[in-house]
């Protein structure tokens, strides 16, 4: 997927031009919502080393779906001001974000727009993630954040706390974006999504075919190892790579853990995941900043009412 910095550039552009004067701040926390579900995964595989890391890709597929990010979409703009507003710039965002995923090779991944009544995963497949295309975007990014930073955090932080029954809406629906997941694990798995069921029949996956996107892989005398996401490492045959590297690959099972490699591709380790981290960071920083100049503008506003009263 793009990393967050390609998102704000296209997100920003394109919301502002359909939601006349949205605020820059809901735009890039829209950017980031189908994101959410991978960022908790990689804590959690940190944090739980010994969780079944296919029933937690299986979480996170169907928490990235649309769907999913619609929910999590009202339960922040019942946070806001204007929350059918914020809440058109949040699901309008979640989708470019998802619709911009799929524009990229991503073997094995995709995205579900239509779940829970379609598991089949969406990608296009034009470009891949660390090439021209995603580098323009990527710095046409930046520049849109760094043109638009003012205008961003000028703008107070529009986060109000409402009365305790409009409130609960943000903690219920939260709950509901949580626990509401684990019941749909079943329609991604049944789809075979990111080869889930694949990997966990390990007995029957000689002769299936199978992709990853991005794994490790880890050169050695043996043809190397391919570090996956469900833990397990399997030896590459016909991979023809001579370097430790982030790898895309497809194949078919020869046995239990080895791979008949018919195609791959090299991405360059440590660039995409670094921009995406940059990102996130600039999307923190102008909801901070905004924050901190609408306390400046309090403090000034309150001494100055100080010095007007008299004794």
């Amino acid at each position: 997927m793009p990393n967050t910095l390609a998102h704000i550039g296209i997100h920003g552009a394109i919301t502002r031009n359909i939601i006349r004067n949205a605020d820059l701040k809901w735009i890039y926390l829209g950017c980031i919502i189908p994101d959410v579900p991978w960022i908790f995964q990689r804590i959690i595989r940190t944090a739980l080393p010994d969780i079944s890391r296919l029933d937690l890709r299986l979480y996170a597929v169907v928490q990235a779906s649309l769907f999913f990010c619609l929910i999590l979409s009202v339960a922040l703009a019942a946070l806001s001001r204007s929350p059918k507003r914020t809440f058109c710039i949040l699901a309008l965002g979640s989708l470019l974000h998802l619709l911009l995923d799929a524009t990229q090779y991503k073997w094995g991944n995709g995205v579900h727009l239509f779940a829970p009544f379609d598991w089949t995963l969406i990608n296009y497949g034009f470009y891949w993630p660390n090439s021209i295309p995603t580098f323009v975007i990527t710095l046409s990014g930046l520049g849109f954040y760094i043109i638009h930073w003012r205008r961003a955090t000028e703008t107070p932080p529009d986060i109000v706390c409402r009365p305790a029954g409009r409130f609960a809406v943000f903690p219920a629906l939260l709950l509901v974006y949580l626990a509401l997941p684990f019941f749909f694990t079943g329609g991604p798995e049944q789809t075979d999504s990111h080869y889930v069921q694949t990997l966990r029949q390990a007995g029957e996956r000689p002769g299936k075919y199978v992709k990853f996107d991005r794994a490790y892989f880890e050169d050695g005398p043996d043809g190397g190892m391919l570090h996956v996401f469900s833990g397990e490492r399997f030896h590459l045959e016909g991979a023809d790579v001579a370097q430790s590297t982030k790898l895309s690959v497809k194949g078919r099972f020869i046995t239990e853990d080895r791979i008949q490699v018919s195609d791959r591709h090299i991405h360059p380790s440590g660039i995409r995941d670094s921009l995406a981290y940059a990102g996130l960071l600039l999307v923190l920083a102008a909801w901070v900043a905004a924050w901190i100049r609408q306390w400046h503008s309090e403090l000034r506003n309150s001494r100055s009412g100080d010095r007007s009263g008299g004794p």
